[in-house]
C-alpha cells in the first residue's frame, strides 16, 4: 500500500509539471501568434519592455511578490505555489526561442488556436493534481478571505488591473486578448474534468490492480 502511494504521488507530481510546462509552452505560442495576451501576460510583457528583463523573470519576479502579498494577507502558500512560480518562467524562457516566428497572419492564428488550447490542458492538469493555487490564485484567494467580496468580482478586478497596467507599458492587447479571457472558462471546464477522471483512473489502476486506465 506504501509503494502504492509512492508511486501515485509521483505520477500526481509528473502530471504537474507537465502541466505547468504546458502552460509555460502555450504562453510562448501565443507571443509568437502576437495576437494578443492573456491579461496576466500583456502585464509582464509590459514590464519586460520596460525593463529589459526576460518576461520568464518578470513571471518569476511578479509570482514572488504575489506570494508575499498574499502571505501577509493570510494566505500561505503550497509547495506547488513555488514550482508555479518558478516552472512557469523558467520554461516559458526555455521554449521561447526555439519556436518559429510568424510571418504570415495565418500563421499566426495558428500558433494562437494552438497556444490556448495547450494552455488550457495544461491548467486542468496542474489544478487537477491539487497542489496549491498558483500565485495569481493566491492573491486572487487572499483578497476574497480579507474582503468577503465574491471570486469573479475579485479576478475581474486582478485581471482588469494587470491588464491595463501592462497596456500602459507596451504589452500586447488585441483580439486574442479577448478571445482569450472569453474561451479559457469554457476550455478548463472540458480540460479537468478530463484530467480529474485521468488521475482518478490512475489511482484505480494502482490500488486496485486494474490492467489499464
Amino acid at each position: 500500500m506504501g509503494q502504492n502511494r509512492l508511486l501515485f504521488n509521483i505520477f500526481r507530481w509528473l502530471l504537474f509539471l507537465i502541466g505547468i510546462f504546458f502552460i509555460s509552452l502555450g504562453i510562448a505560442l501565443m507571443v509568437k501568434g502576437a495576437l494578443g495576451l492573456s491579461p496576466w501576460d500583456v502585464f509582464h510583457q509590459g514590464v519586460t519592455k520596460v525593463s529589459g528583463w526576460s518576461m520568464g523573470k518578470v513571471m518569476q519576479l511578479t509570482g514572488v511578490a504575489l506570494i508575499i502579498i498574499s502571505w501577509v494577507l493570510g494566505y500561505k502558500p503550497g509547495l506547488g505555489t513555488i514550482i508555479n512560480m518558478w516552472g512557469i518562467g523558467y520554461f516559458f524562457d526555455l521554449v521561447l526561442v526555439h519556436l518559429p516566428d510568424a510571418d504570415s497572419l495565418t500563421i499566426k492564428v495558428m500558433l494562437f488556436v494552438i497556444g490556448v488550447l495547450v494552455y488550457a490542458l495544461g491548467s486542468g492538469a496542474y489544478i487537477a493534481c491539487q497542489f496549491g493555487a498558483g500565485p495569481r490564485d493566491s492573491l486572487m484567494m487572499a483578497l476574497r478571505q480579507k474582503t468577503g467580496k465574491g471570486v469573479s468580482v475579485i479576478r475581474t478586478g486582478i485581471e482588469l488591473s494587470a491588464l491595463l497596467i501592462g497596456w500602459f507599458l507596451g504589452g500586447l492587447v488585441g483580439l486574442g486578448t479577448v478571445v482569450f479571457s472569453f474561451s479559457i472558462g469554457p476550455l478548463l471546464a472540458v480540460f479537468l474534468p478530463q484530467m480529474e477522471t485521468f488521475i482518478s483512473r490512475a489511482e484505480r489502476f494502482l490500488y486496485s490492480g486494474e490492467k489499464s486506465f
